[in-house]
């Protein structure tokens, strides 16, 4: 498939809109445990904290943002 700059330009734009998109299409992730490279999925707690940055972005007036995580990395969800 030949990128176009007309397909670039518009794939930019909705990474731009959209951080959920961006992460659901482009981004991967390494599997520690399987050894390998995985493409980065949705999890539901993930989503909550997408979704809290892309409306805080999408904001006509930001406010100082702060989170906490207390879970450093994901230990359930695990696929064996």
């Amino acid at each position: 498939m030949k990128l176009t700059e007309e397909y670039c330009d518009i794939e930019w734009r909705k990474c731009k809109k959209s951080l959920l998109y961006y992460l659901s299409t482009y981004v991967y992730i390494e599997d520690r445990v399987r050894q390998e490279i995985v493409k980065w999925r949705p999890h539901p707690h993930l989503t909550q904290l997408i979704d809290l940055v892309q409306d805080w972005r999408d904001a006509d007036v930001r406010r100082p943002l702060y989170v906490i995580i207390f879970k450093s990395h994901q230990v359930n969800n695990r696929e064996l």
